[in-house]
Parts: structure tokens; C-alpha cells; sequence
């Protein structure tokens, strides 16, 4: 639980290292397979999957689970 735990702060860090500006464009492009539409993540966390950062959270508009991959940043 503990290596969890670390991997999660270390997702987390990576997450706001970006620039704010370009997090609020990833925060705002995340596919819900309930609406078929790109939509705001909301109530996320982040974590590591597979090596990458991976963000999951709750659509914005319907309420649907949602993740967000982003590539390149781990």
C-alpha cells in the first residue's frame, strides 16, 4: 500500500509540473464513453499505469468514469 501511495505522489508531481495552461487543455479533452463526446474531468487523481500517468475521474457532464493517458510524461 505504501508503493501505491508513493507512485501516486510521484504521478501527482509529474502531473503539476506541467503548465497550468496546458493542464487545464488536458482537463478539458477526456473522452466519456457515456456522453461520446470530449469532456472535463472532475474529482481526479493520478496515478502510474503501464509506466505512464494516468488521470481518472468522473465526466464532468454525466457523471461516468472517465481516465485520461498522458503520454510522454513519465
Amino acid at each position: 500500500m505504501a508503493e501505491k501511495r508513493r507512485m501516486a505522489k510521484e504521478a501527482l508531481k509529474i502531473w503539476m509540473e506541467l503548465p497550468a495552461d496546458i493542464r487545464s487543455k488536458i482537463m478539458s479533452n477526456v473522452w466519456c464513453g457515456q456522453c461520446m463526446a470530449a469532456v472535463t474531468i472532475c474529482d481526479y487523481s493520478a496515478d502510474f499505469d503501464g509506466g505512464v500517468v494516468v488521470l481518472r475521474g468522473f465526466c464532468g457532464t454525466c457523471g461516468h468514469k472517465v481516465a485520461r493517458v498522458l503520454e510522454g510524461c513519465g
